[in-house]
């Protein structure tokens, strides 16, 4: 069983436009829901009404819809079908009529709900429901308005229910495709060209609250990347580095060098509080180590943190796939520098010439019994450069260190270890 974290990166991209779309215009496929349509009053002229207005309103607003009737219920997977190829976005929607009676009156209230699907995966990324500005007042009587005389006030409020629900959907759509980004993510390129942002693209502050601080960061220069990784783990296998590959490129490349970027570990609300930021905590550093190792990055233009469930995408959704990510955002102010906390000593401890994988496993040990923080300054084929902060003094951290190197089995006669007063070395000789 696999999880996945997703970047944020976002640049939209359309493949194929309708005759009447422009290039800033989205497409939108709305399928309607009638699974329960004959047990309604009579919303079928409801239906149509609401289908003729919502493509009214919406080419409006530069959105342009294709209108469906499903023959029988549908979910995300229906989308996948060469005719919805080209398609920004898929909806399900349906149409519901309640009538409410108390002792004093009877209302109709009609209301329009439903689901936004990615049509290249099927997956959901939103979901809305929207009322009728009006509420429609019934004679107490039922016999005073029976089936047709309901179905007859259900059509009356339906233009205005359309024009309601165009006005969410279109500040949805639009929300999502900036927000979400619309990038091919196997393009270095485009995944660039979000990161960078334009020349006059204005900023979309958002404050991420962390341990280290507050980092303020620009949500038009972010985006999502999908990162598998197994249930549990924050391991990095062979398809999670190549979903990687693209960002590393765009990430290493001359026109996003001069940035910092934040390298936000998200999840679902499944679990602890306290297990999901740790989880992600350990999976964004994942990534950031791997992005230094391999791709010729700056250390200090990647900053790892965690925020478990604290920033859902959908919070009406908590357990949905779509919260599960990592988000790469452009860096717009970082917090300012914490003093040297006191009885606290910062090394720089190196590696040179040893397994990876040992290395990884040698610095979490010390993290969980004697660091007070670590960062990697440096990666290569050969060699790994940590900063590490601990309240230990150097004889006394050097020992902690041995002790795990020999934890990993590592003969240290087969070591040379070297030491400053504000550095350790270590380096494989045999």
């Amino acid at each position: 069983m696999t999880k996945f974290l997703r970047c944020t990166l976002a640049v939209a991209t359309i493949s194929f436009l309708p005759a009447n779309a422009t290039a800033d215009s989205l497409s939108v496929a709305f399928v309607q829901d009638k699974t329960a349509l004959s047990s309604q009053l009579g919303l079928a002229p409801s239906y149509q009404i609401v289908a003729a207005e919502l493509e009214r309103t919406l080419l409006l607003q530069n959105v342009v819809v294709l209108n469906v009737e499903a023959a029988k219920p549908v979910s995300g997977s229906y989308f996948l079908n060469e005719r919805f190829a080209g398609q920004d976005y898929g909806i399900i929607y349906s149409i519901s009529p309640l009538i409410s009676q108390n002792r004093v009156a009877r209302t109709l209230t009609v209301s329009a709900s439903g689901q936004i699907y990615d049509p290249r995966s099927g997956r959901l990324v939103a979901s809305f429901e929207v009322n009728a500005p009006e509420t429609v007042p019934l004679p107490n009587d039922d016999a005073a308005c029976n089936k047709a005389c309901v179905a007859n006030e259900i059509a009356k409020v339906s233009n205005d229910l359309a024009r309601e629900l165009s006005f969410v959907l279109t500040q949805k759509l639009h929300f999502l495709r900036e927000d979400q980004g619309q990038v091919n993510t196997a393009d270095s390129a485009a995944i660039a060209q979000r990161l960078n942002g334009s020349k006059n693209q204005p900023l979309r502050i958002e404050t991420i609250e962390t341990q280290a601080g507050q980092y303020q960061i620009d949500k038009g220069r972010a985006l999502d990347v999908e990162v598998f990784f197994d249930f549990g783990s924050a391991e990095l296998g062979a398809k999670a580095k190549s979903q990687l590959m693209p960002l590393g490129q765009a990430l290493a490349s001359d026109l996003l060098s001069g940035s910092r970027y934040l390298v936000v570990g998200h999840t679902d609300a499944k679990g602890s509080a306290d297990y999901n930021r740790k989880l992600s905590n350990q999976r964004a550093k994942a990534v950031r180590e791997y992005l230094l190792q391999a791709y010729t990055i700056a250390p200090d233009r990647l900053i790892a943190v965690g925020l478990g469930e604290d920033h859902l995408r959908s919070p009406e959704e908590p357990n949905a796939a779509i919260n599960r990510r990592v988000e790469i955002a452009a860096i717009v102010s970082p917090p300012p520098l914490l003093p040297p906390i006191a009885g606290a000593h910062d090394y720089t401890l190196t590696f040179s010439l040893l397994p990876r994988d040992a290395i990884l496993q040698v610095v979490r040990q010390l993290e969980a019994s004697s660091l007070d923080a670590v960062e990697l300054l440096k990666s290569s084929t050969t060699q790994r450069v940590y900063s590490a902060r601990t309240g230990l003094a150097l004889i006394e951290f050097e020992e902690q260190l041995m002790m795990a190197l020999m934890d990993q089995d590592i003969d240290l006669d087969q070591l040379r270890i070297s030491t400053t007063t504000t550095s350790i070395t270590v380096e494989k000789i045999k």
